[in-house]
This record gives structure tokens, sequence and C-alpha cells, in this order.
């Protein structure tokens, strides 16, 4: 495997053990669930960390571009 194809293996084993929510690693699952495009697990992600962190422009910042991602243009503009 490629240093990236382990990388990826990596965070896909993480997620295996840590329970869903846990903030501590959910940056990194963010990662994992972006290049899947699984855009919904990463809205999760995102909320995870905000309940620690209670507001951040770089998370907003990542909201809006999963939703233009999503071809929600205008949900995305939203987070701007």
């Amino acid at each position: 495997l490629g240093d990236e194809a382990r990388y990826l293996e990596a965070i896909r084993e993480l997620e295996e053990v840590v329970p869903p929510g846990d903030a501590a690693v959910a940056l990194t699952l963010f990662d994992l669930h972006f290049q899947r495009q699984a855009f919904d697990r990463c809205l999760a992600d995102l909320d995870a960390i905000d309940a620690v962190l209670q507001g951040d422009a770089f998370l907003e910042a990542l909201r809006g571009q999963i939703e233009l991602q999503r071809g929600r243009p205008a949900e995305g503009l939203r987070f701007a």
C-alpha cells in the first residue's frame, strides 16, 4: 500500500473502534468521510467538533464547502 492508502486504511480502522461523535478524532474522520463523499457523516463530524469549540469560523467554512460539494450552493452561501 502507498502512504495515502495506508493513511486511509488507518482512519477506516479508527472509525471502527471510536464511538460516533467523539470530538477527539472527528476531524480525522472528517477527512475520510469527505474523500468518500459521505457528506452527512462529514456534517456529523463537524457537529461533534463544534460541540467542544462552541462556534468556529473554520468549521462554518467547511460546512459551506460540504453544501457546495452536495450541489447546494444556496445552502453553502449560508455559511459564507
